[in-house]
């Protein structure tokens, strides 16, 4: 894998901090790596601002179709990224697939959205 990814157990929330080269192999083998994790956790946080360059379209897709696919849908996701590549598109492809996720720039609203109790 040419990503490498940090887990830590906080007391609410698992938090998984991804850095490194991105390709859509590595990415896939990411978010399995998630879904092992939300066996014991039902709110995670996915900080993915250490990943550089630009991801494509079709990339967003895929990984929001492929993570929609294999995590749970009782489990909430929420990923940090920079605001100049945030466009919704892996949310909405994601959430439209059923996954509970949301995407913004910055970690105190992520954590807001991921500890908010429903």
């Amino acid at each position: 894998m040419s990503l490498e990814v940090k887990i830590s157990e906080k007391k609410d929330y698992l938090e998984f901090i991804i850095k490194g080269t991105f390709d859509l192999f590595s990415l896939k083998e990411a978010v399995d790596a998630l879904k092992d994790a939300q066996e014991k956790y039902n709110k995670i946080l996915v900080d993915v601002t250490g990943l550089p360059g630009e991801i494509v379209e079709l990339d967003r897709f895929g990984i929001g179709e492929y993570a929609a696919d294999i995590l749970s849908r009782g489990v909430k996701f929420a990923m940090i990224a920079e605001d100049k590549r945030i466009n919704k598109f892996f949310e909405n492809v994601a959430t439209n697939h059923g996954l509970n996720v949301i995407v913004v720039g910055d970690r105190q609203s992520a954590l807001d959205w991921l500890l908010k109790e429903e």
